[in-house]
């Protein structure tokens, strides 16, 4: 990954007055999380914690950002088998910054978090609490983690929804080799299971299980040995698992790149139990159209996905003919629209028609030689990145890419809320940079902070629709960013709370000529602003352009960070890191990045 390391540092938010994102100092206040202790838990499956004065809004109505409510997401999947503590973190932004985020344990009392410290598990500056499961009176069970985002100033907090994880002690492991047996293993390691089905079918039955009444195997592990696995259920299997995730990864010792899970060329993949974690191995689909998912045409119930720490290899990673790009471009590597939830973390996706299209969690990720789009319809994407997706790598031309797109067209309205992209880039690619349109599409609170794209033909970015809450801090995109549908047709704004800072682009266009002039004090929206060149006409509005000491304007270049105006400043800091994980400075560069990458 493109992250870089980083020794721990603490930073708490200076208040203020105005309407200003976060500014960070560095502090010295202890660890988060030490006073997080249980409550008496809970019952019913509709509990919701009471956070007192936290659930209000904050400030007074006409205050500026009063209507916006918190950006916020969990940076870490859920219901992990945990032994003896966690660290988890939420990543948040409001365009009046972010005043702390409270959280309870079991129905505890809650605790503050005001600052945010940098997560090793992660690569992400978060604010973050720490579970000590001594602290926990049973020996294994689900706990559970409440929070609220709450914003400085002015604006409507955020109530996380609740984050579930398992205390276990020592997990249920089984063996797998391709020269095992299902009918006579026991899944110890020298008496293997051959098949992943056999695996989990001889263990849950091992243990009581049947068709009719599954046995428990929350937590547990297959371990393979190196070799080639269908990923492919025979049928429903004699265990369930509901708290925790059943994880198959490679046995220690087993490279990840000779462990290798395949999809049936006659049916896509499937294991037919409701949490599965696929971790540290190579998931080939080089050979044939087949993907990951579940049967069916629509997302089953309970089943979940979890691809951690793979590389996953579809037809285009080896092609070299235009045939062999044919079949490429029908291939994705997970359908992932067919789970009620998805979450991929630290996996490389190389050579499939789409990328990581649906996801709900995506972190540390790469999709690279991808023909079609990105990472289109992912609400969080956290620290990734894509490379080579362009046309020329596929021996093709004229390809419509998006690299992130959201909406549809809708039969009826469509309301989209908490989008949050940060740390994201693409390089060395062809596609429309962020796509945010769609009829009867109605976006709210979405943040896209330290994201860097680029382009070898000057394809646009779009942002159409109309919004409440709107943040772009430190965006980089060599072409033009184009607007449209901010007033209405009697010239009444449509986009409310927007704040485009520290961003480069060759023009911030609006097509005043069909869509009329913005409405009165729209460039103070923008601050800090890169462009190539200003100006405005009876066509077309450049953002920015007349907001004295705003605007810097000078020729991006090939190398467009190179040429992207490092020298000017933002004032204040909004952004505590860069798109490449670099603490910025105390006056911070205009740009995704605080210095020119290596």
């Amino acid at each position: 990954m493109f992250r870089k390391g980083s020794q721990p540092v603490r930073f708490a938010r200076l208040g203020s007055s105005t309407i200003k994102p976060q500014v960070y100092v560095v502090d010295d206040t202890p660890p988060p999380g030490e006073g997080l202790f249980p409550g008496t838990g809970w019952e019913a499956e509709d509990f919701e914690y009471d956070f007192g004065t936290d659930e209000n809004t904050v400030g007074s109505p006409g205050d500026a950002g009063y209507d916006a409510k918190c950006v916020a997401k969990w940076n870490c999947v859920q219901r992990q088998w945990v032994g003896k503590s966690i660290t988890l973190g939420i990543v948040a932004f409001h365009i009046n910054g972010i005043d702390h985020v409270s959280f309870a344990l079991n129905n505890g009392t809650a605790v503050e978090v005001s600052s945010v410290e940098y997560n090793a598990t992660t690569s992400t500056y978060e604010y973050l609490v720490t579970v000590d499961l001594s602290r926990l009176s049973y020996s294994s069970g689900t706990f559970r983690i409440d929070a609220i985002v709450v914003p400085s100033t002015a604006g409507e907090p955020r109530k996380m929804e609740a984050m579930f994880q398992y205390k276990g002690a020592s997990r249920p492991t089984v063996y797998v080799a391709t020269d095992g047996d299902d009918a006579t293993g026991d899944g110890s390691s020298g008496s293997p299971y051959q098949t992943i089905w056999g695996a989990v079918q001889g263990y849950a039955s091992s243990i009581g299980g049947t068709t009719g009444s599954p046995a428990a195997i929350d937590g547990l592990t297959l371990l393979l040995a190196e070799g080639s696995y269908e990923y492919n259920g025979l049928g429903n299997v004699n265990g369930v698992n509901t708290e925790s995730w059943l994880t198959i990864a490679r046995s220690p010792g087993a490279a990840k790149a000779n462990t290798k899970l395949v999809t049936p060329k006659s049916q896509s993949g499937r294991v037919a139990v409701d949490w599965v974690h696929l971790q540290d191995l190579t998931v080939d689909q080089t050979q044939n159209t087949q993907t990951i998912k579940e049967a069916g045409s629509s997302p089953t119930d309970g089943r979940k996905i979890w691809i951690d720490n793979c590389d996953m290899n579809g037809p285009g990673a080896i092609a070299t003919t235009p045939e062999e790009f044919e079949l490429a471009r029908q291939t994705r590597p997970v359908l992932f629209n067919y789970f009620v939830q998805s979450f991929v973390t630290d996996t490389v996706v190389t050579g499939y028609g789409d990328g990581l299209l649906v996801v709900d969690y995506v972190r540390g990720c790469q999709v690279n030689l991808t023909l079609g789009d990105l990472w289109s319809y992912t609400h969080c994407i956290v620290n990734c990145s894509s490379v080579d997706c362009g046309d020329a790598a596929f021996g093709a031309s004229g390809t419509h890419r998006d690299y992130l797109q959201f909406g549809n067209n809708q039969s009826e309205p469509t309301y989209i809320d908490n989008i949050l992209v940060y740390n994201w880039s693409v390089t060395d690619s062809d596609g429309q940079c962020i796509y945010g349109m769609g009829t009867d599409v109605f976006y709210s609170n979405c943040a896209f902070v330290n994201c860097f794209t680029e382009n070898t033909t000057a394809a646009k970015g779009w942002w159409a629709r109309p919004t409440n809450h709107l943040l772009f801090w430190h965006f980089s995109h060599d072409s033009n960013f184009n607007f449209a549908d901010i007033v209405d047709e009697d010239g009444n704004a449509l986009w409310t709370n927007v704040d485009f800072r520290g961003c480069v682009f060759k023009r911030a266009n609006y097509n005043a000529a069909t869509r009329g002039a913005p409405p009165e004090g729209w460039d103070n929206n923008f601050h800090d602003m890169h462009y190539e060149s200003v100006g405005n006409s009876s066509t077309t509005w450049n953002f920015g352009n007349n907001v004295e000491g705003n605007v810097t304007t000078g020729d991006l270049g090939d190398d467009f960070y190179d040429d992207a105006k490092l020298e000017d400043r933002v004032s204040p800091k909004v952004v505590i890191d860069d798109v490449a994980g670099n603490l910025r400075g105390s006056v911070p560069t205009i740009g995704a990045y605080e210095s020119q990458p290596s």
